[in-house]
């Protein structure tokens, strides 16, 4: 089989005007700069273990092992710091971005010593960390036990996966605890219910500035509050009440509600605790504009 490719495309697939894989590219003919060999796909049919129709993605290596990745409960990591996770998760996939290429070139043996080097020395540095340190040597144990270098780097493969798996969770599980912990119940709320005469004297153009201006001012500051910029957060709100005072004309009732929280929030030490301060405000004015039912023009 004959056919025209270019320069380093050697091992590359031959396809035909259908696109099936005729054959497989073997080298170039050096006196024909864009003529290779190639060997046609019924020779190499008998050494591919395929059924007839089975797909090139379900196919797997005659002998291949079977993974077995653990299944670690986030109660391994319990003992253990958000910083110690941290460290121990970069660890890992240090040691996996060292020695996976490794693996991929047929340097089976050095990507397993680098793994297990990895497993003993997490052993030997972490501390309070005895579920961990019994998951790595029991991944070690499970390694030593295999007949191949390349079984050896896979359980230790395994073994990383597992602790990077749980990991994984425990930061989820630690964020998402961490985010309702910023967040006030509803006992500690204080959303004033203002009377609708708070609105007697405020037309509604004004009225409906107010609302766009707090609205925006939500939709700027929450974001920042959830990502833990609390700081940011109430600094938006601040600037929101303190623009509505110099902007509205009249509103009196509106702009001192209004100024009452930005009081409420000064005298709060933090600033979560100053941004939900101005929330409470901003909520208890919205509630009374979308209950009015008319104001004056």
């Amino acid at each position: 089989l004959s056919v025209r490719i270019g320069p380093g495309g050697s091992g590359g697939p031959v396809f035909n005007d259908q696109g099936q894989v005729i054959g497989v590219a073997r080298l170039i003919e050096i006196h024909g700069q864009d003529i290779a060999l190639g060997v046609p796909i019924d020779a190499l049919r008998p050494l591919l273990p395929l059924s007839e129709g089975v797909a090139l993605a379900e196919w797997t290596l005659p002998g291949r092992l079977v993974r077995k990745v653990p299944r670690h409960d986030v109660s391994l990591l319990s003992r253990l710091s958000a910083e110690t996770v941290t460290h121990l998760l970069e660890r890992i996939e240090r040691a996996i971005e060292i020695g996976a290429p490794l693996y991929n070139d047929g340097h089976h043996e050095a990507c397993y010593r680098i793994y297990h080097a990895t497993a003993l020395e997490l052993m030997r540095v972490l501390t309070g960390a005895d579920k961990v340190e019994e998951a790595l040597r029991s991944g070690a144990r499970r390694a030593e036990s295999q007949d191949s270098p390349s079984g050896r780097a896979w359980a230790m493969r395994d073994t990383f996966d597992g602790l990077l798996d749980v990991g994984a969770r425990r930061m989820e599980h630690d964020q998402s605890q961490g985010e309702r912990s910023r967040l006030p119940s509803s006992s500690d709320r204080k959303v004033p219910h203002h009377p609708l005469t708070l609105l007697s004297d405020c037309a509604s153009p004004n009225v409906h500035l107010m609302a766009s201006t707090i609205a925006d001012a939500i939709s700027v500051g929450a974001p920042l509050y959830n990502d833990g910029h609390f700081e940011a957060c109430f600094r938006v709100y601040e600037g929101a009440v303190l623009d509505l005072d110099r902007r509205l004309p009249r509103c009196d009732g509106a702009k001192r509600a209004l100024l009452e929280g930005l009081r409420e929030a000064g005298r709060r030490n933090q600033y979560s605790d100053k941004a939900w301060a101005l929330r409470d405000a901003f909520d208890g004015m919205l509630d009374l504009i979308a209950r009015a039912p008319s104001t004056k023009n």
